[in-house]
């Protein structure tokens, strides 16, 4: 089940959404966040900046730009700049490695690289291990 907070429930905030779905209900309620974000990178992109914090356009929009919102008991999560990242640089192409992305359960194949690195970690696990060449300790050892 999933549940979004709204602000009109500030003390029974449920935990039950995904981030993307908390992002993606925060986009559908505050569409001119995209926009002003989308305008900031590619200005960025411009002046020939090559690599930018998603964090640095938040900041931006924050102070700067006083952009308002609604959804979410901040005007900008941070929480929500990597959902933003992914989504500007699908947008625009020639956003394309302005922000540096960590992998994330949302990436696309995620879930099949997962399982085929635990295959690979439990089939390294099931080798024999070669003997040792440490001796074995002599019995009443404590050691």
């Amino acid at each position: 089940m999933s549940v979004v907070w709204t602000p009109d429930e500030p003390q029974r905030r449920p935990r039950l959404a995904t981030l993307e779905d908390r992002a993606r209900a925060f986009h559908a309620a505050n569409p001119q966040v995209f926009t002003k974000l989308l305008e900031i990178a590619r200005d960025l992109r411009a002046r020939g900046v090559r690599k930018a914090g998603m964090k640095l356009l938040f900041e931006r929009l924050r102070w700067i730009s006083q952009v308002e919102t609604q959804g979410d008991a901040y005007r900008l999560n941070n929480s929500f700049t990597s959902w933003y990242a992914r989504q500007l640089m699908a947008t625009d192409p020639s956003l394309s490695g302005l922000f540096e992305t960590r992998e994330s359960a949302h990436d696309p194949n995620y879930r099949q690289r997962v399982i085929s690195k635990a295959a690979r970690l439990l089939r390294a696990q099931a080798r024999p291990v070669p003997p040792s060449s440490t001796p074995e300790p002599r019995s009443g050892s404590l050691f």
